[in-house]
This record gives structure tokens, sequence and C-alpha cells, in this order.
């Protein structure tokens, strides 16, 4: 528990600095664990589970937090956020779609249209594994992507 909230803090949009980095990489670490392991029934991934269930929201929280500081902070770096983002959209796609969905509804109506085609870009050509080709074109995917929505967000 302790661990997550270091992360949580490390990820905190309104000051991304030094420990963003580590705090992105441990996130793509315990996505990607669950991710391949949710199927199975070893001691891990139970106490994963117990753990997932004093914390239901973990990933659906990191997965915003990430998305937000992709979206709305200039300085991020979207290379240090890809394999995080990556393995988090795998987890829970329909959390992903339904946040797309809100940060869409939340910008105004002529420039909703672009927004929906350049989210629709970033799973673009990608399959429901976390092979590294898989992971390299979601990389080239989001690039194009934050170039796209650069001048289209309104905060």
């Amino acid at each position: 528990m302790q661990m997550i909230r270091f992360i949580r803090e490390g990820l905190n949009p309104s000051r991304v600095d030094a420990s963003f980095p580590q705090c992105c990489s441990m996130v793509e670490s315990l996505a990607t664990f669950y991710f391949e392991n949710r199927n199975k029934d070893d001691e891990m991934m139970q106490c994963m589970m117990r753990h997932l269930q004093t914390c239901p929201d973990m990933f659906s929280y990191f997965l915003q937090t990430l998305f937000q500081v992709l979206l709305f902070v200039p300085s991020a770096n979207h290379w240090t956020l890809s394999g995080a983002l990556f393995s988090l959209i795998l987890l829970d796609t329909k959390n992903y779609n339904l946040f797309v969905e809100e940060i869409i509804n939340s910008q105004p109506a002529e420039r909703q249209e672009e927004l929906i085609e350049a989210f629709s870009s970033v799973l673009s050509d990608i399959s429901n594994n976390l092979q590294p080709s898989n992971r390299e074109r979601f990389t080239r995917n989001l690039t194009l992507f934050k170039q796209k929505t650069k001048n289209l967000l309104v905060l």
C-alpha cells in the first residue's frame, strides 16, 4: 500500500520531476505483471488480487493520471509515458474508451471530430498483446497522437 502511495505521489501532474520516470516504470511493471498473469491462480496473483480489492481503482487512476500528463503537461516526455500507458490501456480498454469519451466531450464541439480521429489512431494496428513490436507500434502511434493534439486540446 505504501508503494502505491509513493507511485501516486510521483505521478502528480502538477509536478513532473525526477521521480516521474521511475514511477512510470513501476506502473508499467505492475500493469504488465497483472496483464500477463491475470488468468493464473498462483500465490503472487492471489496477493495481487487481494491488493486490488483494497485499491480497486489503482489501474484506472494510473491510466487517467498518465493520460492527463501526456495531454496537458507540455514538458511531459511521451516516451517515458508510453510503456505504462500501453500496458494500462490493454489491461482495461473499456475504461480507456470511457476516459477518451470524457475528454472529447469536454472539448469545444468544433474540435471534437479531429480529436475522435486522433484518439482512434492511438490503437490503430495494435493487437491485444505486450510483444515488443506491438509496443513499438503503440509508441509510434502515441508520438503521432501527441503531435496531432498539442494544439487541439483546451484546458
